[in-house]
């Protein structure tokens, strides 16, 4: 073994003169060994033949005997000169990181917990290099500019900063009295797939210094706070995706997220699908698939990312492909009776109902258009007092009972929400 403790690669000229001394000494001790034996043998047996090969025979069982010795006595070094300790991504090592650095002032709370609402510091922030959000951007159409978009910037697109928060499919490129960036894309308005994948690119090449990206529908309510947190808990230079994981199809299908529940690419997984020009070859490829987060999906798994397991502790869904309403009276209304293609699709059990949601790991909720403006999460005890009566099938359950056809390329269309 020529690494010295610690794994470090040693100088060839030092590895060199080790072996040297080390085959000079054996070779000493060995023949210490055989002068030893033969004056012993002679003792014993005589001179002649036979006791110099008995000399011969105890001097190498006892060479051996040293040697394994030596060999056992020496501390195990079998990591190789360029062997890297495993890296401890857990929030507490990396919290303690930042407090041994001196930066736990603004970032840390008192209890010891990253202050990640305030979006002070970043698990690899530094006083040289200011944290910064993830960057929420909204795929859009024209016709919902003054509808869904206007409804976002007055819900929880408010806790968003300007520079933050995109809205990709406009009409035309403007920006909100409030400061909040509208812009339009080439690609016709029926073509999801290609506005999709063309918004990506348009989204790192104007913003590629971003650790998180955000991606929502406009009927798409994020949990801000919630969600802030929850990245906090993720490296963004691995490759991350993460949203409301599904198997299309069933188990087995190709496993991707739900564009319209929300999901999140880190700053790794999103340069793997737009540089050196995958993002074109991509639109290419799947811009005629019917669904953008379909097509996102396929062209991410052919530069080796796949979706994540995004369930809480609990095996609640963080991202919720529903309105709340729907999830929390799930059973009530007999959804858990219908043959669509939730059930099949959705990775893991489903847990519906009063415990459909936590507190603080909810991050999302779709279809939720005409709803946001007086929408909280986590509700009031009042709001959830008033929702439909049970038994009480919404349109939700009515688009709901039409089976799925396993053979199209996209989930079934959404359900329709009364408004």
């Amino acid at each position: 073994r020529l690494e010295p403790r610690g794994g470090s690669a040693m100088h060839p000229a030092a590895a060199a003169a080790r072996r040297a001394g080390v085959a000079a000494a054996t070779g000493a001790l060995f023949r210490f060994y055989q002068r030893c034996s033969a004056a012993w043998c002679a003792r014993r047996w005589g001179t002649g033949l036979r006791p110099r090969l008995a000399a011969v025979v105890v001097a190498s069982v006892l060479w051996a005997l040293w040697l394994v010795h030596w060999s056992v006595s020496r501390e195990p070094d079998a990591r190789p000169a360029d062997y890297a300790e495993p890296v401890d991504r857990s929030r507490r090592r990396w919290q303690g990181e930042l407090l041994r650095q001196g930066e736990g002032a603004d970032g840390v709370s008192a209890e010891g917990g990253i202050a990640v609402a305030r979006m002070a510091v970043s698990p690899l922030g530094s006083a040289a290099r200011p944290p910064r959000w993830p960057l929420y951007w909204v795929l859009t159409a024209p016709q919902h500019e003054g509808g869904r978009c206007v409804e976002i910037l007055a819900s929880w697109g408010r806790l968003v900063p300007p520079d933050s928060l995109l809205f990709l499919g406009a009409e035309r490129d403007h920006i909100s009295r409030e400061g909040y960036h509208f812009v339009a894309l080439e690609a016709p308005f029926d073509r999801k797939a290609l506005k999709e994948l063309l918004a990506w690119k348009f989204v790192m090449d104007n913003f590629p210094d971003r650790e998180w990206y955000v991606k929502g529908d406009d009927d798409t309510f994020f949990v801000v706070g919630n969600m802030n947190r929850y990245l906090e808990e993720f490296d963004p230079r691995l490759p991350y995706y993460l949203g409301c994981k599904f198997h299309l199809g069933g188990p087995g299908g190709i496993q991707y997220v739900s564009g319209g529940a929300g999901y999140v690419l880190s700053a790794a997984a999103a340069r793997r699908l737009t540089e050196n020009g995958g993002a074109d070859r991509c639109a290419k490829r799947y811009g005629a698939l019917s669904e953008g987060d379909l097509a996102v999906a396929e062209c991410l798994q052919t530069v080796g990312v796949t979706p994540e397991d995004t369930r809480d502790d609990h095996g609640r869904q963080r991202f919720h492909a529903f309105p709340y309403d729907n999830h929390l009276r799930w059973y009530a209304n007999g959804f858990h009776l219908l043959n669509f293609w939730y059930h099949d699709w959705v990775w893991g059990p489903e847990i519906e109902g009063a415990g459909c949601c936590g507190e603080n790991t909810t991050v999302s909720f779709h279809y939720m258009s005409s709803k946001m403006r007086h929408f909280v999460f986590p509700p009031p005890p009042h709001y959830v007092a008033a929702v439909a009566p049970a038994g009480a099938l919404s349109s939700l359950g009515a688009a709901l009972a039409a089976p799925a056809q396993a053979a199209m390329l996209s989930p079934p269309p959404g359900p329709v929400i009364a408004t």
